[in-house]
């Protein structure tokens, strides 16, 4: 007989694997919840399109006719269906289909939202010579959708910060009023990407999907900054000093997921860069993965320059990594 698809679907919501879509739209029939819950962390537009179909939404009002297999998950599929519709038309039609005395309670705590085309105007007319600003009131009223355009100008903030570390520049005046030293997006850049994420998150959102791993709305913020951060640093093209800035910020905004993604920056050429990446891998390591860590840590303590050595040894610390005393003793 064949596996239960349960686990392979768990696995698939666990790892994001959006290649898999077609796969688990294939298991619908077979196993309807497991696979609305793989759909939920992965589906895109051809999950919107076999729901909308299944749920018998394609024909004329009145006329469809639910797929056997959808019947008994009828109000989960509904859900994933609105929060996977990000066509305006298309969201208008499914709000007429729903019955107001049936509402599943994750489409009506979504209701009322931000007006996508107020949004749009909304980002028309920010300044982009005022970042910091533009980025806290598109985020104060933004949704999902204002992601890319949140993004850049994050992307500005950090690479106006950099430039004020190039010899000649002028300082710049952090505007959170932090102290003076190595430049840093300011707390209120931080605060406002966190409040988007903990809005998301209470209206039920699942996209982007890092809201799926919150258990709070005060984690979904911290995952929902810390993603877009890391969507940063995976474009080609910043300098050092932006890599380093956007590392710094993502120490205060901890979220399971960068670990994984941050790691690959831990043999970067430059020491600001290796040290924060140090700081991040170290902060939530423990048990058997503080003594993998370690390992590498342990290597980190006969590296050149000071500020990789000094966090290395700091992370092993923290670690209370006692197997690396010969190391530590070296230096």
């Amino acid at each position: 007989s064949a596996p239960a698809p349960g686990p392979f679907l768990d696995a698939i919501r666990a790892l994001r694997h959006a290649d898999a879509e077609d796969a688990v739209i294939a298991l619908l029939p077979t196993a309807p919840a497991a696979a609305l819950e793989a759909l939920e962390a992965i589906g895109g537009r051809r999950t919107t399109t076999a729901l909308w179909e299944g749920l018998g939404l394609a024909a004329a009002e009145g006329a469809g006719v639910i797929a056997p297999h959808l019947r008994a998950v009828r109000g989960r599929a509904l859900e994933v269906l609105w929060h996977l519709t990000d066509d305006p038309v298309r969201r208008r039609a499914l709000l007429g289909r729903l019955d107001p005395a049936d509402l599943p309670a994750r489409i009506a705590t979504d209701l009322g939202g931000p007006d996508e085309r107020e949004l749009a105007l909304l980002s028309s007319h920010l300044d982009p010579d005022e970042p910091v600003a533009a980025l806290c009131t598109l985020a104060a009223h933004g949704a999902a959708g204002t992601l890319p355009a949140l993004s850049d100008l994050l992307l500005r903030i950090v690479a106006e910060l950099a430039a004020s570390r190039e010899p000649g520049a002028d300082a710049p005046c952090p505007e959170g009023g932090r102290a003076a030293g190595e430049p840093a997006v300011p707390e209120e850049v931080l605060a406002a990407l966190e409040g988007l994420g903990r809005r998301l998150y209470e209206r039920g959102r699942i996209r982007p999907s890092c809201l799926l791993d919150a258990a709070t709305g005060r984690e979904a913020g911290q995952a929902l900054a810390a993603t877009v951060v890391l969507d940063l640093l995976d474009r080609p093209g910043l300098s050092d000093a932006e890599q380093a800035i956007l590392l710094e910020l993502l120490l205060r905004a901890p979220y399971a997921g960068t670990r994984a993604r941050a790691h690959r920056l831990l043999r970067h050429r430059d020491r600001h860069v290796r040290k924060h990446v140090i700081a991040l891998l170290a902060r939530d390591a423990d048990g058997d993965d503080a003594q993998a860590l370690s390992a590498t840590l342990i290597a980190l303590t006969a590296a050149e320059d000071v500020q990789s050595v000094r966090q290395a040894l700091l992370a092993l610390g923290h670690a209370r990594a006692r197997w690396a005393a010969t190391a530590i003793a070296a230096c």
